[in-house]
């Protein structure tokens, strides 16, 4: 594993990023959700294409921000400006899906950006990483993976990453990359198979000085272990919890 330090005041809303309520609720409450609460909660799963999204994107950036200030992770005068990706929001290789609670409201978003000659998010802070990773897996970036308080449940997330992880096996690759903030690491742990690949500081806004990691996912034994992936046949579909 190698470390390192970085400043990253722009673009860095890059990681994804969970609520600490999140975490204690995936380890608690499983097992104590009501059941009727459960049942009557519909999601909309929405994989928005390349150049199609623009106009959705600013209350996708506006959750994402929320979460990110809420875990004092950056400040909220630069929240904003940290979860929005001027190269990637709008580029050919990124692919943005939208979470709706029945009522319309966003419930969750995550991205994916395919590797390319421009590169991914991530490759800002793990350059050198990616490079070598690049010599031998062809990648694909997950990022910006954020959920709304409001719907946040353990079988929100669950469903969610089965969802995540049908995407990712439509894309030609055989290599998720993502990096979070090293609390999340037993998280993200119970989610994917994976490895660390390196880790090094971050500052979203020159203030608050951030551990994050590099985390590799190999794709078909990820996906040998989701229930209900449809070979990324559909690219959309609604989800009654």
């Amino acid at each position: 594993m190698y470390s390192k330090d970085e400043s990253a005041t722009s673009t860095i809303g890059n990681s994804m990023t969970l609520t600490a309520n999140a975490l204690v609720q995936d380890t608690q409450s499983q097992h104590t959700e009501s059941e009727t609460d459960s049942r009557i909660q519909t999601f909309k799963y929405a994989r928005l294409q390349p150049g199609s999204h623009l106009a959705r994107l600013d209350r996708l950036h506006r959750m994402a921000a929320a979460n990110l200030s809420m875990e004092g992770d950056v400040t909220p005068e630069k929240a904003l400006q940290a979860v929005q990706d001027p190269v990637f929001d709008d580029h050919d290789h990124t692919h943005i899906i939208s979470i709706e609670h029945q009522s319309g409201r966003l419930a969750g978003t995550f991205s994916f950006t395919l590797d390319g000659v421009d590169g991914m998010p991530v490759s800002r802070h793990f350059e050198d990483d990616i490079a070598q990773l690049r010599q031998q897996h062809r990648l694909l970036n997950a990022w910006r993976f954020s959920m709304s308080p409001l719907f946040h449940s353990a079988l929100l997330r669950k469903q969610s990453f089965e969802y995540f992880w049908a995407q990712a096996g439509t894309f030609n690759v055989d290599t998720v990359v993502l990096y979070f903030n090293e609390r999340l690491l037993n998280f993200y742990k119970r989610k994917m198979v994976g490895e660390v690949v390196a880790s090094k500081t971050i500052s979203f806004d020159g203030k608050a000085q951030l551990p994050v990691l590099l985390y590799a996912c190999p794709l078909e034994e990820n996906l040998a272990k989701q229930p209900i992936y449809d070979g990324g046949v559909s690219n959309e579909f609604s989800v009654v919890m």
